[in-house]
């Protein structure tokens, strides 16, 4: 059975197998010179992190009566949060900015970007998904945009009642 650990035939090169998050700690190095039997030690820290998976969205939609759809949507990995950054990325010609952190928030209608992608980074991994508004939005500003044409239909009739 071979170990986890064990010192390279060089007796300088520590190996460790199959690194687990609990082997993440500061570990002392002490060696002695033959020459002279002069000790040395240092302090060396070692932080393992594991490969990201794929971020999961939570949303939230709501709309408002000018046919704006309100998206807030949460990005998040199953691991340890430690470590991990998130940043918002919009993407389209429009866009200048991304947002840092875990929620987007945003007031979109068409015609805005459409495309939002969600990178969760740590030291070792990156991993990311992708939302697209317009089909979050779907059903929301089409809503907003029907009841929008039964008042422009309403007032055209409206005013056509009137003139004759």
């Amino acid at each position: 059975m071979k170990t986890r650990i064990h010192l390279g035939d060089d007796n300088i090169t520590l190996h460790i197998r199959q690194l687990r998050k609990e082997d993440s700690s500061t570990y002392k190095l002490q060696a002695s010179l033959l020459s002279t039997r002069q000790e040395l030690s240092e302090h060396v820290r070692l932080d393992v992190y594991e490969r990201l998976t794929k971020p999961k969205i939570a949303l939230s939609l709501s709309s408002n009566d000018n046919g704006t759809c309100l998206i807030n949507a949460t990005c998040s990995v199953e691991q340890i949060r430690e470590n991990v950054t998130y940043n918002w990325i919009p993407l389209g010609q429009r866009t200048k900015a991304s947002s840092e952190g875990i929620i987007l928030s945003i007031r979109w209608k068409p015609g805005d970007p459409d495309q939002y992608t969600c990178i969760a980074r740590n030291p070792v991994s990156n991993s990311s998904y992708t939302i697209f508004a317009s089909k979050l939005c779907a059903g929301k500003t089409s809503r907003m945009s029907l009841k929008l044409l039964v008042v422009i239909l309403s007032s055209i009739f409206s005013l056509l009642f009137v003139l004759n």
